[in-house]
């Protein structure tokens, strides 16, 4: 009789033995994706950009516009949030990426100079994309950032050269272009000002020109 009765005991204890592991394997799981999904979305550049308020003194749809139009540019933020402006009239906005500023300034000109039937044989055919591009400061007011684009353009310098000038007032010019083989060319481009400035003029000069040109007056 023993025997009959260790039979459903014993099926007890593989049925909570099968949903403890379940459990456990579950939470280590869903443990394992929120690390990852932490580690992926840790912002690497963070760039500030001034508000400009308004006469009547409400930013609230200036915001809302920002937040909607940044969503279209490449890459994505990750996330925003408010900053804190050195004039105290305005307000700031900061917009979080998980990539490094260089390269964030660099897929901003693949982008903007480049359409999807280039980028996409770019992209695979230069795995070592998001490691050429750099920047540096010599001085308190002046920005060195290399970058890496496709040589398919004859005219490389020149295009390059219209495209960020019309863009940014702190753009001085390239002072190197380097083809790194068949498909990418490197080129140094120098501006007056911070390399953080750089980038933060460039996302407003995209999303707000006139408020950009107005400062920069």
């Amino acid at each position: 009789m023993k025997r009959y009765y260790l039979i459903p005991v014993f099926l007890l204890l593989l049925i909570a033995g099968f949903f403890a592991y379940r459990y456990f394997a579950i939470e280590a799981q869903e443990d394992s994706w929120n690390e990852s999904r932490y580690q992926a979305y840790e912002p690497l550049c963070e760039v500030e950009i001034p508000i400009l308020i308004n006469e009547t003194g409400n930013s609230d749809s200036k915001l809302k516009y920002i937040t909607w139009q940044s969503m279209l540019l490449s890459p994505v933020p990750v996330s925003f949030r408010n900053g804190s402006h050195n004039n105290p009239l305005d307000e700031a906005f900061i917009f979080e990426f998980e990539k490094t500023c260089p390269t964030v300034f660099n897929y901003f000109l693949l982008y903007d100079l480049y359409p999807d039937h280039i980028r996409e044989p770019f992209f695979k055919h230069n795995q070592a994309f998001e490691e050429q591009s750099t920047a540096k400061e010599s001085s308190a007011q002046h920005c060195e950032l290399t970058v890496s684009l496709p040589n398919i353009y004859e005219e490389f310098q020149e295009r390059l050269t219209q495209h960020v000038k019309l863009r940014l007032k702190s753009f001085e010019g390239i002072t190197t272009v380097n083809p790194l083989d068949g498909h990418t060319v490197s080129a140094q481009l120098s501006f007056n000002s911070t390399c953080n400035q750089v980038l933060a003029d460039y996302i407003m000069q995209d999303l707000m020109p006139a408020d950009y040109f107005r400062m920069t007056q």
